[in-house]
């Protein structure tokens, strides 16, 4: 079995915050509004942090596999602001709501790159 190894500890520490973040969010969704919905992604985002936690041998996929949730949430809700500014209806966009989904946008796009670079693995035997 093979296990992760962090070449930059601010990176994972980075990660788990925002995981977190999103998880905590996601808790209030739950509690709050009802929406048993979340449950899905809650679901990643637990998963993420365990294998993190653990570093196991599947953290990478981990990581890429919930990022692509806010990821592709934020690229519909950008494309659909764009659509918004170009048939001249500038006035619907909430600019809080705006800002929100551009930086969960950069915030993904960031962890979901840096986690071939920042995380490798080895076997258990080499780490003696």
């Amino acid at each position: 079995m093979e296990k992760a190894i962090y070449h930059n500890k601010y990176y994972i520490y980075f990660v788990l915050l925002v995981i977190f973040g999103f998880f905590n969010l996601s808790a209030i969704k739950l509690l709050v509004l009802q929406d048993f919905t979340v449950l899905f992604t809650m679901f990643f985002q637990l998963a993420a942090i365990i294998l993190i936690v653990l570093k196991h041998e599947y953290v990478q996929l981990s990581i890429k596999s919930w990022a692509i949730f806010p990821l592709a949430k934020s690229v519909l809700i950008l494309l659909s602001y764009f659509m918004f500014f170009i048939s001249d209806a500038s006035q619907k966009v909430d600019l809080l709501k705006l800002i929100y989904y551009g930086s969960t946008f950069l915030v993904t796009i960031v962890i979901f790159y840096f986690s071939d670079r920042y995380i490798s693995l080895k076997k258990e035997d080499d780490l003696v």
